[in-house]
């Protein structure tokens, strides 16, 4: 296109209307892509009974980090004497 052009011959020499979208039509709200799932109220109060205490935990990972300790050193004995039977099989 030549940009010396009178306005008329350009408008004549398109095939169509001049028609462009703005990328910014349509501003979308900032949080519209953000969902929060928070827990009742009811449920805030008191924690389910069946979750663990954070000491629970604790001891939970020290003792899988232990087994995992001994079983990479080859103390397959010491392993099995921290588990149950259940743990065994």
């Amino acid at each position: 296109m030549k940009w010396n052009m009178p306005y008329v011959a350009m408008r004549f020499s398109r095939t169509g209307p001049i028609n462009h979208v703005s990328p910014y039509a349509i501003i979308p709200s900032p949080a519209a892509e953000i969902k929060a799932y928070t827990p009742s109220a009811s449920s805030a109060l008191s924690p389910p009974a069946e979750s663990p205490s954070g000491l629970a935990k604790a001891v939970w990972l020290k003792t899988g980090l232990q087994r995992a300790h001994a079983f990479m050193q080859g103390e397959h004995d010491e392993l099995l004497r921290t588990m149950d039977k259940p743990e065994q099989v």
